[in-house]
């Protein structure tokens, strides 16, 4: 069952832009195992579902969202490898800007350019 599951939620709060409508429900996760409840239960209910980050790139309708918005909160940094071949695995929902800056505190180049 999702931990936590909000109704009739402003989605400008959602938005860099702070604009939209309302979504019908709305849930943070952390988790995969969060994100197959999330979509799960929406299915269960026949609503449409939708999984969005930080917002900066959306600019909802005024009607909102008539299902499931989910807020992907998945936030970790994993370097794996040694020496010169390197791997960084990551979650979706780390800020980009937060991204490079473990990378690179970690001593690795390149990425800094994106």
């Amino acid at each position: 069952m999702i931990m936590y599951l909000l109704q009739n939620v402003s989605l400008a709060a959602y938005s860099t832009m702070r604009l939209g409508g309302i979504a019908a429900y709305l849930t943070e996760v952390t988790t995969r195992q969060e994100v197959v409840e999330a979509v799960q239960w929406s299915e269960s209910q026949h609503l449409p579902v939708i999984m969005i980050g930080s917002g900066s790139n959306i600019i909802w309708r005024d009607e909102g969202f008539p299902g499931l918005v989910i807020v992907n909160r998945i936030q970790f940094v994993e370097p794996l490898g040694e020496g010169n071949l390197r791997y960084i695995t990551a979650g979706a929902g780390v800020v980009w800007d937060d991204f490079v800056a473990q990378v690179t505190a970690q001593g690795l180049t390149g990425i800094e350019c994106l």
